[in-house]
């Protein structure tokens, strides 16, 4: 299970507020991307605590590493949400911390209680 933070604004607010879900890859491959869409397609998607949550909001269009709409920051590093694998971006620094460019969510997640 990996716990996936993501860092979001209320419409009309400049302070930022972290909300919490947890994930369970499919598979060694899932990428950022998969992980939102999977969190996204939920209903209701509710947080790590059962509270109801808005969709994630993000960009993306290809999600085969060519427009580059899905680019994000993630551990500090520029990336594209459809290529970092939550696997290796876990292994990087033990968090995944993602920031998507001028988007309005920051996605990070490190491995939870029971993984």
């Amino acid at each position: 299970m990996i716990r996936i933070e993501i860092t979001r604004r209320a419409p009309g607010e400049t302070r930022a507020y972290i909300q919490t879900f947890l994930y369970e890859p499919a598979g060694p491959g899932d990428t950022v991307a998969t992980a939102l869409n999977e969190l996204n397609a939920r209903d209701p998607l509710t947080d790590e605590h059962g509270e109801p949550a808005e969709p994630i909001r993000w960009e993306c269009s290809c999600l085969q590493k060519k427009c580059g709409a899905c680019a994000m920051v993630i551990n500090g590093v520029p990336a594209l949400a459809c290529d970092a694998q939550l696997r290796i971006c876990g292994e990087s620094r033990g968090r995944d911390h993602d920031s998507p460019a001028r988007a309005a969510a920051q996605v990070s997640g490190d491995r939870g209680p029971d993984g």
